[in-house]
């Protein structure tokens, strides 16, 4: 059974230059809401932060009291207060996300992690749930486009665990939502062709695929996830969000 460590361990091996930060849910709320846009909102409900209790004044004001002690919140001119460092990344990304990818990482025996992604005009955000609320995030490299991470991810679970599932998923500003995508590694295939993927495509994960199960290359599952992955504004064709983004959480703003 993997957990959210052994994910948060692989996870970071996809960008290399990019060390990951862990965050307790106190300095993760105050980070996602320092904007408090719609996008702020949809970013705390797709990460399961539903709990109002979270987003009182005491617990904001211990979250930030703990960016400060870190460097993660500094005062900007005006005295106003900034987020800084990744920091700066996760409050940019949270609040002006263009989509949110929610890949979920099922094994064979029942175990369950995820891994999102967030991506905004400046940047995109890794982030990975571990245990007791807390959260890994890193700066997410799209030099390969955003199907680029996915992609990433998708084979090393699949080659860690075997009979392993990912389940892929997106959702836009405008409140529309992709088909989730289910893939698994045909270890039946002819390794002489190259690996190929059993694939379903589904609305929701208790509906019955609405597409037929079929197995696919590499290329075509590609294919797949781009379409996946395109949102109502996107220009056709190429990897989502190819050579976007920032490897420098630094950089966002």
């Amino acid at each position: 059974m993997t957990t959210p460590e052994t994910i948060a361990e692989r996870t970071s091996q996809i960008n290399r230059d990019a060390n990951y930060t862990g965050l307790g849910v106190a300095e993760f709320v105050a980070l996602v809401m320092h904007e408090n846009t719609a996008g702020s909102g949809v970013t705390a409900s797709l990460l399961g932060l539903d709990d109002e209790a979270l987003f009182e004044p005491a617990p904001l004001m211990y979250g930030r009291a703990s960016l400060f002690a870190r460097g993660l919140l500094e005062t900007g001119d005006g005295e106003t207060i900034e987020p800084a460092g990744v920091g700066r990344l996760v409050a940019h990304a949270a609040a002006n996300a263009s989509r949110w990818v929610s890949l979920l990482l099922f094994t064979p025996t029942g175990g369950q992690d995820a891994v999102f992604l967030i991506q905004a005009p400046s940047g995109a955000l890794l982030v990975v749930p571990r245990a007791l609320m807390s959260f890994q995030v890193a700066p997410a490299n799209l030099a390969d486009g955003l199907t680029g991470v996915v992609w990433d991810i998708i084979e090393r679970h699949l080659h860690a665990v075997e009979d392993a599932t990912v389940v892929i998923g997106a959702v836009f500003p405008d409140g529309s939502a992709s088909k989730l995508v289910l893939v698994r590694e045909d270890r039946d295939a002819d390794a002489a062709a190259g690996t190929a993927f059993v694939v379903a495509i589904t609305e929701d994960l208790d509906d019955e695929p609405a597409d037929a199960v079929t197995v696919l290359t590499e290329d075509e599952l590609d294919a797949v996830l781009n379409a996946a992955l395109r949102g109502p504004d996107d220009v056709a064709g190429g990897n989502v969000g190819d050579g976007a983004g920032t490897t420098d959480g630094a950089d966002a703003s």
